[in-house]
């Protein structure tokens, strides 16, 4: 142990002990201690570093932007877009689980305009809803009170997991949406030719909006090469179906975050990297983001005109000249 404390303290040898306040051997030497007694004294100090070091490294490990286990997402009519957000939850007690759970939905859930933000709580076989509330903030205000309500009214009570629900109202209910005309003159719309991995064929177009006519030369050839090398280095957990969670994947990997629209042109989710959450907003990467739209299950690019320098011309294909899968530039 005397070797350990040595190299630890950088010592030659006992007598060389003297730290910050002039603790250290001439200093408990001259209250009567012996040498023994002064290697305790180091050996006490050493401990006490290590301990709060360890509280250090815990309180950084606390403080990540943790990853949701699962992204679920249902759209109501008449309501809106319901992203469920599902995440274990490792602390026991109610001050400890509320600063888990304020930290999950300020660093590892996206800030999305006008939405609302609510908890699930799962735990002793039991669901316990806590009402959506117009920022985080409230939403957190609004947990607290229920944790406080289970304190004060159950002798033993536990959460396992809790799904966090941003809930984004549908902008376009009532309004049937953006036309596609509407669309066409923000967008060059690029629908890959591929039901497999047209996910990642979108979002390889989007990255690369510049030289998206190059990619589609040579019967897409290219495309198709840079999509599977984007698969197999993402590794979804389903290669034949893109889940929710591979966008998310997509978006971690290239450091890009994805803005999905659904069939008129609405946009539903956004995915943020992970690790860009929770950065300051003069340390973020701030990349264009990747946009794509999601109709009758497959994924189409959507390249902004004024990123490719392609102005919007009054003369719009017929849509029914369209095959399914063929490739088309509207």
């Amino acid at each position: 142990m005397k070797n350990e404390l040595r190299a630890y303290f950088g010592l030659k040898s006992i007598r060389s002990w003297e730290q910050y306040g002039g603790i250290g051997y001439v200093y408990w030497k001259l209250r009567g201690l012996s040498t023994e007694q002064i290697w305790d004294k180091l050996q006490e100090e050493y401990e006490e570093r290590k301990e709060v070091s360890a509280r250090r490294i815990q309180r950084a490990f606390r403080k990540r932007a943790l990853r949701a286990k699962s992204v679920s997402t249902r759209s109501f009519k008449d309501i809106g877009v319901f992203d469920d957000y599902m995440f274990d939850v490792s602390e026991t007690e109610e001050d400890d689980i509320l600063a888990e759970l304020r930290q999950m939905v300020f660093m590892s859930v996206p800030l999305v305009a006008g939405a609302l933000y609510g908890f699930e709580l799962f735990g002793n076989g039991t669901k316990r809803h806590v009402p959506p509330q117009k920022t985080k903030a409230e939403a957190v205000k609004a947990l607290q009170r229920e944790l406080r309500n289970l304190t004060l009214n159950y002798l033993e009570w536990q959460i396992n997991e809790v799904a966090i629900r941003v809930i984004n109202p549908d902008a376009s209910v009532g309004k049937g949406g953006r036309s596609f005309i509407q669309a066409s003159k923000a967008w060059v719309i690029v629908s890959p030719n591929t039901k497999t991995n047209c996910a990642f064929s979108a979002c390889e177009l989007s990255i690369n909006r510049d030289k998206y006519k190059w990619l589609l030369e040579k019967g897409e050839k290219r495309l198709v090469q840079r999509s599977a090398d984007l698969k197999q280095r993402v590794n979804p957990s389903n290669k034949k179906r893109t889940h929710m969670d591979d966008l998310q994947d997509i978006a971690d990997y290239k450091k890009t975050e994805i803005v999905l629209y659904n069939n008129v042109f609405h946009k539903i989710r956004r995915f943020v990297p992970s690790g860009e959450i929770s950065k300051k907003a003069s340390r973020k990467l701030n990349r264009r983001p990747i946009e794509i739209q999601l109709r009758e299950n497959h994924f189409v690019a959507l390249l902004r005109r004024a990123e490719i320098n392609e102005p919007w011309e009054a003369e719009v294909p017929d849509l029914r000249e369209v095959g399914e899968n063929c490739v088309s530039f509207w």
